[in-house]
């Protein structure tokens, strides 16, 4: 593998550290996907190698490799108060032999990973795997951000050229001999899947509310297709980018907004206190509602399943509008420039608490990668927000080419907007 590229192990911590702020509050806490990573790095060492080899779509990616995608389903909470390390590999092995026997092809092998979606454990359990099967990761994954369930995967979206979801692999991080378990899974309805698998994962004591799963086996030449339309090609080179520049400015928390403004193209919405967080664990999601407070005395919360999915900031009124919402990123940095997410909250304050400080944020709001910013994905996003109690009509967003007509409505919120903007830059109004 001469020819191929490699990410260096400092490239690997980066592309970790902007994977856990593009996740939008979700995709688990760093903590895990630390503990992969120094796995993958031991395994590594272990060969006297200094890099895991990467593949990019469309430059260099060979046309016969087979390429699962793979990740994990669960409460974030879990993975990180439980640990997470056994169940992608026993998944991935599981997905190759299901795959081999539906193409009645015995000796097909995997030779190259992808993550389903962005975030610490899907990236981190990733490059264990590549690293523990000797093969490259894949410059892409399924989405560009985290998502709750998988029908919102950029995989799931109805693209021509699309992978077959199934089979699909499901394994719970215990083996069988500890009460888990393992299954083979074969549908082609996304939303049928999601809802069976979050029963099992919730409703079967050996998985415990979290689980590993591959899915969506890809053929290099599909990954290769000018326009695939169901991966977000260069996601993990924009993770490292960004980790990169969150590490080149620790300590300075001003050039790091402006910096992280500068490379994702978001928007800083305000530096704000955590106030309190109502939280809970059920049906294999951790649904918040996070209370802030900006140095303006205005309040913001932020609506979670897994995911940070709606912003909103009451007005002098006392009304609370909506600033942005999924496809959005909603993201945040502490003001020490540590990436956080929705499962770090509640023990990250405690720690402050302790030391007598509140917790400081950087609330942001991304673009959604081009890929997803689809009408398909916007009404997706639309009816899951809604079937958690929070009915949109429309998109509300800050990103300008998102301001058309939805269903026939338009946003309408502007003015809520340009507020924001103009809190965000200091602006009193």
């Amino acid at each position: 593998m001469e020819d191929l590229r490699y990410f260096s192990f400092q490239d690997l911590e980066d592309i970790l550290r902007g994977a856990h702020f593009y996740a939008s509050g979700g995709g688990g806490a760093f903590e895990n996907g630390s503990q992969l990573l120094q796995q993958t790095l031991d395994i590594l060492r272990q060969r006297g190698e200094t890099g895991l080899a990467y593949f990019q779509p469309g430059v260099d990616v060979p046309d016969e490799l087979w390429c699962p995608f793979v990740g994990a389903l669960g409460a974030p909470a879990k993975y990180l108060s439980e640990g997470f390390e056994h169940a992608p590999l026993r998944a991935f092995k599981l997905h190759e032999e299901a795959m081999a026997q539906q193409l009645d092809q015995p000796g097909l092998k995997f030779s190259a990973v992808s993550a389903v979606e962005t975030g610490t454990i899907a990236y981190g359990m990733n490059m264990l795997l590549a690293a523990q099967e000797n093969i490259p990761m894949i410059d892409a994954d399924g989405c560009g951000r985290a998502v709750p369930i998988i029908p919102m995967l950029g995989l799931a979206q109805p693209v021509e050229s699309a992978p077959r979801l199934s089979p699909i692999a499901l394994v719970s991080e215990q083996d069988e001999h500890q009460g888990g378990a393992q299954l083979v899974i074969n549908t082609q309805n996304t939303q049928n899947l999601s809802d069976m698998l979050h029963g099992i994962i919730t409703y079967d004591d050996g998985f415990d509310q979290r689980s590993a799963f591959s899915c969506y086996a890809a053929t290099g030449k599909s990954l290769n297709a000018v326009s695939p339309g169901f991966i977000v090609p260069g996601a993990m080179t924009d993770c490292l980018n960004l980790g990169r520049v969150l590490r080149n400015n620790k300590g300075h928390e001003t050039a790091t907004i402006s910096a992280i403004a500068e490379v994702t193209g978001g928007v800083h919405l305000a530096r704000v206190r955590l106030l309190s967080i109502n939280e809970e664990t059920r049906d294999g999601f951790d649904f918040l509602q996070v209370e802030l407070l900006d140095e303006f005395g205005r309040r913001y919360r932020v609506q979670v399943e897994n995911e940070s999915l709606l912003v909103q900031r009451e007005d002098l009124y006392g009304h609370w509008q909506s600033l942005a919402m999924a496809p959005d990123l909603i993201c945040y940095l502490c003001s020490n420039g540590d990436t956080i997410s929705n499962a770090e909250l509640v023990s990250t304050q405690a720690e402050y608490a302790k030391q007598g400080r509140p917790l400081m944020l950087n609330l942001f709001v991304l673009p959604v990668p081009d890929a997803l910013n689809t009408e398909y994905f916007q009404q997706l996003c639309l009816d899951e927000l809604a079937s958690i109690g929070w009915p949109q009509e429309a998109l509300v967003s800050p990103f300008t080419d998102y301001q058309k007509p939805h269903n026939g409505k338009l946003p309408g919120v502007k003015d809520v907007l340009s507020q924001a903007k103009q809190l965000a830059e200091g602006v009193s109004l």
